[in-house]
């Protein structure tokens, strides 16, 4: 919808006029959450780019993560698998670097669909298996759901019916 976009530009204008990093780096990310569902790549690279100052101002790290993996993520869809493969691995040393879970988690997560993609099955689950193992025990509910969502459609084309049956079985429990 077209109304995001005058949305987050007003946002972004009153941001700025305030000089509110957070309210900037928050705008940026709507702005670029409307180009990454119309799958613009470029548009999406562009706001990531105008909202990391804002984000190291204002601690807006998960925003900036969920932004980053976006942007993978379209990589992987346009079949760029090395290039995903590449800036997934980049994210998750800066995720590492700041001590950023949930960064770290959906980097995983990236480098899993980005193998997976590239037919990779075996790298694709271990990645995984990773965010998993990272996930905190009483985190988001929503993180704990995508991963163990993927590990149970994973798992199922693979058919690793154990595997599979354990992930549902977790799934239950969150």
């Amino acid at each position: 919808n077209p109304k995001c976009i005058q949305f987050s530009d007003t946002l972004m204008k009153e941001a700025l006029f305030q000089k509110d990093d957070k309210y900037a780096g928050l705008a940026a990310y709507y702005h670029l959450l409307y180009y990454y569902n119309h799958n613009k790549t470029d548009s999406v690279a562009k706001w990531i780019t105008q909202m990391e100052p804002h984000v190291h101002k204002s601690d807006i790290w998960d925003y900036f993560f969920d932004a980053r993996r976006f942007q993978i993520d379209l990589y992987t869809f346009t079949e760029q698998y090395e290039l995903a493969i590449s800036e997934a691995n980049k994210m998750k040393q800066k995720a590492l670097d700041i001590d950023n879970n949930r960064g770290t988690v959906a980097a995983y997560q990236c480098l899993s669909n980005a193998y997976i993609g590239s037919q990779r099955w075996d790298e694709g689950l271990k990645a995984l298996e990773e965010a998993y193992r990272l996930l905190p025990k009483n985190g988001n509910a929503v993180v704990h759901i995508s991963v163990l969502s993927q590990l149970i459609s994973v798992t199922k084309e693979m058919k690793d019916n154990y595997r599979q049956l354990k992930y549902l079985q977790e799934l239950e429990n969150v």
